[in-house]
């Protein structure tokens, strides 16, 4: 019982939340560069809120179900359709029967999007995780043309159907401020710099990827050219690099750095920050740690009342979904 590539994307792999618990040993998390889109996706599907979903960009891949299945996509919109006929909107809950295809026919928003399958996909995992790590080979799924990807639940579906009810995200996406704290080096940056540092817009460069986000914007002239000690990064670390760029760390980021950390963008912006394609505009707003762990708070109790809320929707849709 699986889904068929008929043609793959653009960096299609299953990811989950990461590959946490090794980044003493120089081992990187990897996992889903949107964690809210993933934890939609699931909640939809009647999942766990951290099980492996499908990652894709646009151009996005082409996928033939050979067995019926209900499925959810969050994140960006790549306008998905079904047999080319029906739209399926993001952030519902779609039943999909077997013989039917899944393509997408072009980027209306966000840069990437999540694909979620009642029961999970069956996969290989690596110190506790499916996440796909792009440095290795080995690790993970890179979707290729004709490759199966094998679901763990069966079930029957009456027909193709989008159900009635919709997830909201709490990522506001046309908000283009992404906020974050102060670094171990802020004070490298004098007053003006930091100035600078909040008044000015950074454009993400397109030499941006999973590992790092490259910033286009204002030269950062620090105080100080001396050099410091390889220390601890993390996704989010902004770092400041010597010809006065910034560039913050993202999903597949390395787990030590020797560039001053200036910054770290807080955990409920990684989201928004992740749905910004190459070219993108956005400013930078500092916030105390206490102003960022409210927002994780709101964003928490928001995904947290969406996933209550889901249960009961599909504890009601039982007649519809034989084995849910």
């Amino acid at each position: 019982m699986s889904i068929r590539v008929i043609k793959k994307g653009l960096l299609d792999t299953i990811q989950d939340q990461g590959r946490y618990g090794y980044q003493h040993l120089g081992i990187n998390p990897c996992g889903v560069m949107d964690t809210v889109a993933m934890r939609i996706a699931n909640a939809l599907t009647g999942n766990t809120a951290h099980t492996p979903v499908l990652e894709i960009h646009f151009p996005g891949p082409v996928l033939s179900f050979e067995t019926d299945a209900i499925i959810a996509i969050s994140g960006a919109d790549f306008s998905a359709k079904l047999n080319n006929d029906l739209s399926i909107p993001i952030n519902r809950c779609v039943a999909v029967k077997a013989g039917s295809q899944l393509s997408f026919q072009k980027q209306i928003t966000g840069a990437r999007a999540y694909i979620a399958v009642h029961g999970g996909f069956q996969t290989e995992q690596w110190l506790n995780s499916a996440a796909t790590h792009m440095g290795l080979s080995s690790v993970g799924t890179l979707l290729q043309n004709e490759m199966l990807l094998p679901i763990k639940k069966i079930i029957q579906v009456s027909e193709n159907k989008i159900h009635s009810w919709s997830a909201i995200s709490p990522v506001v996406e046309k908000d283009l401020v992404i906020r974050y704290t102060a670094g171990h080096e802020i004070n490298r940056l004098n007053d003006t710099m930091q100035a600078v540092l909040h008044d000015h817009s950074f454009t993400i460069d397109k030499s941006s990827n999973r590992m790092g986000y490259r910033l286009q914007g204002p030269s950062l002239i620090p105080d100080t050219t001396s050099e410091i000690l390889s220390a601890a990064v993390t996704r989010g670390t902004i770092q400041l690099l010597p010809n006065g760029q910034l560039i913050i760390l993202m999903a597949d980021h390395q787990t030590t750095g020797g560039y001053p950390r200036i910054g770290h963008i807080i955990t409920a912006d990684f989201s928004k920050l992740a749905q910004l394609n190459a070219g993108a505009c956005f400013q930078l707003q500092q916030v105390s740690l206490s102003e960022a762990h409210q927002a994780l708070q709101a964003q928490e109790l928001h995904l947290k009342q969406l996933e209550t809320g889901c249960k009961l929707r599909i504890a009601d849709s039982r007649s519809q979904m034989s084995d849910i």
